[in-house]
């Protein structure tokens, strides 16, 4: 005949499925407070890049720190981005030879685009773009 005790969980066992609840708790918690204090679109989006950890203790500071902006167009995107690298790296990287008619330089928008979106994960949703480093 079997003990009762063979069905009952160890209390090792038992330790450890506190643990991973009190865990997944803390998750939960952590993510509610992102969107109580963040913008809901981007954090959300934020939450489903891929290298994104949930369990991440820093989620919050990582999102503050990745999120680059959302913008409505992807010219306020890229301009948004050449802000993020520094407005003198941006001059060397991506101003033309040529100008405009009314004698001011001209952005190679193209090259500098291309170059945002190496860069950067843009993701269009909503009518928005919401922009973070990789």
């Amino acid at each position: 005949m079997s003990s009762g005790s063979e069905h009952e969980p160890s209390p090792h066992r038992e330790q450890l499925r506190r643990n991973e609840w009190d865990a997944h708790a803390e998750v939960r918690a952590r993510i509610a407070e992102g969107f109580a204090c963040f913008d809901p679109e981007p954090f959300q989006e934020f939450l489903q890049l891929p290298e994104v950890e949930l369990n991440d203790p820093k989620l919050l500071e990582r999102f503050v720190v990745r999120h680059i902006g959302s913008f409505d167009s992807m010219v306020e995107a890229t301009a948004g981005y050449l802000e993020h690298v520094g407005w003198v790296t941006a001059t060397g990287m991506f101003l033309t030879s040529a100008t405009t008619q009314e004698g001011r330089p001209k952005w190679d928008w193209i090259r500098a685009t291309r170059s945002f979106k190496a860069a950067c994960h843009v993701i269009e949703r909503g009518g928005r773009i919401h922009v973070f480093t990789k």
